[in-house]
């Protein structure tokens, strides 16, 4: 299954080898989020490699052949992770690891390019937790939030496909349960004046390896990450909870984070079709 997702998006089998196993794998730290997974990279940043919990690797076996399927009929627009391959890796002395390979969302052809922006969105307006402070940003945090974001993705004329295709993965997370998941978003404000060559078989990638815009001239990489959150027992009882503390303190409740995945799709979606423009 892998194997043919792989070659839907032209990644051989020699070239995912070479990638992978050349060269050392850079990275090893824990990202930015809550979940406490570690983050490594290939040697040419091609993919990116994160460790599983145990849930989470049984929540995409269980998927994995209608997973298949929506990439499958899908393939040149869907914002869905790319995964490429899932490995049970055990160093001596260690206890076993589980990690996935995935297409790494901000992989540039022209190593000049720079995102001065990367955002982790939600749909979840929460002042608090959706915010990054100039406090936590002068600690280091690089990746903004839902209520950092104040101007507009401007897609142009990508606008109307990108809504659409919001709409039908969004429904494929929502018949599977999924939430908690995020569209990461990055932004290049100077981006070269020349395209240099580079795949344009996806809609997502067509120049420089993201979606060019204009009126201002602005280069976004996007796509949806972190979808094997599955809406269970442990997440009903946190909704639960958070709610009912929400609610007693007076704040708004639909601001909680865990909740249905049909509530949690909606809430992202909309959010993000509000965000995106068409000039």
């Amino acid at each position: 299954v892998f194997r043919d997702i792989r070659q839907m998006f032209g990644v051989s089998t020699p070239d995912f080898l070479q990638s992978m196993s050349d060269k050392p794998l850079t990275g090893g730290s824990i990202g930015e989020g809550k979940s406490g997974q570690i983050f490594y990279f290939s040697w040419d940043k091609r993919f990116v490699i994160k460790t599983l919990t145990l849930a989470e690797r049984q929540f995409l076996v269980r998927c994995l052949k209608d997973y298949h399927n929506h990439l499958q009929g899908n393939t040149e627009t869907t914002l869905l992770p790319r995964f490429y391959a899932l490995f049970k890796v055990k160093f001596p002395k260690e206890y076993p690891m589980r990690v996935v390979v995935m297409h790494n969302v901000f992989l540039t052809p022209d190593p000049t390019i720079r995102i001065q922006e990367q955002y982790d969105l939600k749909g979840v307006l929460d002042p608090k937790k959706r915010r990054v402070t100039d406090k936590q940003r002068a600690a280091g945090v690089t990746t903004l939030k839902d209520l950092n974001l104040t101007e507009p993705i401007r897609l142009g004329r990508l606008a109307q496909l990108f809504n659409t295709t919001l709409r039908l993965d969004c429904r494929f997370l929502m018949d599977h349960g999924m939430m908690d998941y995020s569209l990461l978003l990055g932004v290049c404000k100077s981006p070269p004046d020349s395209d240099p060559a580079c795949s344009r078989l996806f809609a997502w990638q067509k120049e420089f390896g993201g979606v060019l815009a204009s009126n201002p001239r602005t280069l976004y990489y996007l796509g949806i990450i972190d979808i094997l959150q599955e809406y269970n027992l442990k997440k009903m009882m946190e909704h639960a909870y958070k709610t009912s503390l929400t609610s007693l303190s007076g704040k708004d409740p639909s601001h909680v984070s865990a909740c249905q995945a049909a509530v949690y799709a909606r809430r992202f979606s909309a959010f993000l079709t509000a965000k995106v423009a068409d000039s």
